[in-house]
């Protein structure tokens, strides 16, 4: 094969996709009766089977259009061949795009490529490619895009995983979760040639520069607004199993992380989700709550229905053993309410709605019944007016099935809402579940437009190799139609990536007996379904030759192994933990829609109006990544009289609008503001951009200050009692 300098851009495309292809199959000897194969460590030791050996290292409805193995900085070989020769040594764990820039985390580091907690690459000739070129236009683009590695971030813990990164909203802030896994795996298992060596360890930690992470468990705060030198800010430590997955949410004006200690597996203290409060200006973590079933922390006693009201379901899960711990969460600022909304995978607990507008005092507001919840991720946007919501499991083996992807009817967790149980929490409802591979027929669902990646299954003790991991649920926009699309999509460990469309429909989500189609095997055997689908429509299992001794061993070295997936722009990063960062287009999703990095202040006029008044409201673009239109979006019955709620601004430019109040007292939610990058084709909800307005009665000259009438007379006795009812309105929202 050439050297990688001398092929053209317009072979770099043919060639990623013919070696994937081709290094795939055979490459682990041959295929079982079942079309699945069986591969030994190199101790001997049995580490996984059923893994498809005929479409390991294919890809269907879906093109490979980018591949950087991580071992060092810059730009990666045009031949993915000889790019998959220059490894990082050790495992990967998740991705998180945000811009132009995508973050991913390290799990270990051999003394090969030492040092090494997050890498920080550019994806920016994917995420630059305008949704309004034309189809050849795009193509080019793809052709000649490259994937590069700006910096690395050093961990001088070799005892310490990088197990999640998150990213805040303005891309200047990481959040690392570690934990001190890497001497879990190795001569411990019997899967490395040399018993002195233990996988994953570092004995060389790199002292390069100021950027090193430097505890064994906890949260990481790091500085990366100069992706070519990030710095570490802060750590909080959590004692047992450290922190195995985080989220971050601005809360009123304040940061916040989510971060979660699962060490009541393992020494059965400290466990539950912690929240903290990230400072900016010290740089520091201040412990805000711990939760979980049982309380608040911060609150103390608490009211036991805001928890967990007793018996549900048929499940006392303060009595359960085994399996109850938290295992990740999303944030969202719910795109009915405006409401922060925690949507929490708690094992064999069940996936749980929590509302976080008060961190220091979580509330359930919904439950779904499940085991193994691993992931929980919503919609970012209703869907067809629902709210929906996607949660996975993680199984290491089943006898049945590869593990589940759950489609979630969300209605009812807010007053007001069909399906809404004052005595709360909520029951949620099964629109659809999706599973890779099954032995039982549903003749309900299909896989959809793929074949070749669904046969008949031999099931074992396949060591995780076949579940799925962490997906993102994005929506997608035809620019030339503006026909809007949601799809998942889904890293699925040996799966590779897995796209899911959804289909929507009319049906509510089922619950209780009516989700199974046979009562006898319960949730174990195949599911009823709603007229709402999730659809595979595609795959990729990309594959290209790294080195075993490169690999996790310890934990399992197949190709591909894929940790998680993230989607900019209509292209779907996932992260591998054996050979690197894919870059991968979907058929069917459209290029376009990129999030824009993009900061944003409000002003209104009051926060207290009667019918017919109007609130001026003020919005300025802080900052912004890429030329964008910014709008807000009005409670209903409200109406502009004057000025636009939209406008296409610069940075430190305003739009200015009034609104005029309705009839009706109550209170309205003004936002989120959104911003697009596309001419409006595609729209982003930035997050705590909300105000809340009340309204009382009919005018009386309530002016900016909030409530102003006269003070004598009648007069003062109607202001008394919008005073009143305002008081009461707040307390009604509380």
């Amino acid at each position: 094969m050439p050297d990688s300098d001398e092929l053209s851009d317009a072979t770099r495309r043919t060639i990623i996709k013919s070696v994937a292809g081709t290094l795939g199959v055979g490459a682990m000897g041959s295929a079982s009766a079942h079309e699945w194969g069986e591969e030994k460590g190199p101790a001997g030791e049995n580490t996984w089977t059923s893994q498809r050996e005929d479409t390991r290292g294919k890809t269907e409805n879906a093109e490979v259009v980018g591949y950087h193995a991580l071992g060092a900085e810059g730009t990666a070989r045009r031949d993915p061949e000889r790019e998959a020769q220059r490894p990082h040594y050790g495992g990967i764990t998740e991705v998180r795009t945000n811009g132009d820039y995508a973050y991913v985390g390290f799990f270990s580091s051999g003394s090969e490529t030492p040092g090494r907690g997050m890498a920080i690459i550019d994806i920016s000739d994917y995420t630059r490619i305008p949704a309004d070129a034309t189809t050849s236009e795009q193509q080019a683009q793809l052709e000649n895009a490259e994937l590069s590695v700006v910096s690395f971030l050093r961990n001088n813990t070799a005892s310490a995983s990088v197990m999640d990164v998150k990213v805040s909203d303005d891309g200047d802030y990481a959040f690392l979760s570690t934990q001190p896994y890497q001497q879990l795996f190795g001569t411990i298992v019997g899967n490395t040639d040399d018993p002195t060596r233990l996988e994953g360890f570092d004995p060389t930690p790199n002292l390069e520069d100021e950027g090193a992470t430097a505890q064994t468990s906890g949260i990481v705060a790091v500085d990366v607004s100069d992706k070519s030198n990030p710095e570490t800010l802060a750590n909080f430590s959590l004692e047992g199993s450290g922190s195995h997955n985080a989220y971050h949410h601005r809360i009123d004006g304040d940061d916040y992380i989510f971060g979660i200690n699962d060490s009541g597996n393992l020494v059965s203290t400290g466990e539950g989700m912690f929240v903290l409060r990230f400072d900016r200006t010290t740089g520091t973590f201040e412990l805000v709550n711990q939760w979980e079933y049982e309380g608040n922390l911060a609150q103390g006693d608490v009211d036991e229905k805001d928890i967990y009201p007793g018996d549900v379901f048929g499940i006392d899960p303060v009595g359960q053993e085994g399996g109850a711990y938290i295992h990740d969460m999303e944030i969202q600022d719910d795109p009915r309410t405006g409401t922060p909304v925690c949507y929490l995978a708690y094992w064999d607990r069940g996936m749980w709605a929590l509302d976080a507008s008060d961190p220091s005092n979580l509330k359930a507001l919904g439950h779904f019944k499940m085991g193994a919840s691993h992931f929980a991720s919503p919609a970012p946007t209703l869907v067809d007016g629902k709210r929906v919501i996607i949660t996975s499991q993680e199984i290491s083996e089943s006898s049945t099935h590869t593990g589940r992807v759950y489609l979630v009817d969300a209605d009812g967790l807010f007053e007001g809402e069909d399906g809404y149980d004052p005595d709360g929490p909520t029951q949620l409802g099964e629109l659809d579940m999706w599973e890779w591979q099954n032995e039982y027929t549903n003749p309900d669902k299909s896989n959809g437009d793929t074949t070749d990646d669904d046969s008949e299954v031999e099931f074992g003790p396949y060591d995780f190799s076949l579940s799925p991991h962490n997906s993102d649920f994005a929506r997608h926009v035809d620019p030339a139609t503006g026909e809007e699309s949601f799809w998942v999509h889904q890293a699925h460990y040996g799966g590779g990536v897995q796209f899911l469309k959804l289909q929507p429909g009319t049906d509510d989500g089922l619950v209780g007996d009516s989700r199974f189609m046979n009562n006898d095997d319960g949730a174990a055997g195949p599911h009823e379904t709603t007229d709402w689908r999730l659809t595979k429509r595609g795959y990729s299992r990309p594959q290209y030759g790294t080195p075993k001794d490169s690999r996790l061993e310890g934990l399992n070295y197949i190709t591909p192994f894929v940790w998680g997936a993230n989607q900019e722009n209509g292209i779907t990063f996932a992260s591998d933990i054996n050979q690197g960062l894919h870059a991968i287009k979907a058929d069917g999703v459209p290029i376009g829609g990129a999030d824009p990095v993009a900061g944003v202040t409000r002003a209104d006029d009051a926060s207290v109006f009667t019918a017919g008044q109007t609130n001026q409201v003020d919005i300025t673009l802080e900052f912004t990544d890429r030329d964008v239109l910014v709008r807000d979006t009005l409670p209903s019955g409200w109406e502009v009289v004057g000025g636009s709620s939209e406008a296409d601004l610069d940075e430190s430019e305003s739009l200015t609008y009034f609104a005029e109040a309705p009839d009706e007292t109550g209170s309205y939610t003004f936002g989120p503001i959104e911003v697009s990058a596309d001419g409006g084709k595609t729209w982003h909800a930035l997050a705590d951009t909300t105000d809340t307005a009340v309204v009382v009665g009919q005018s009386t000259a309530i002016g900016a200050g909030g409530v102003a009438v006269g003070s004598a007379g009648a007069l003062s006795k109607k202001r008394e009692a919008i005073v009143d009812r305002v008081t009461e309105l707040r307390s009604d929202g509380d």
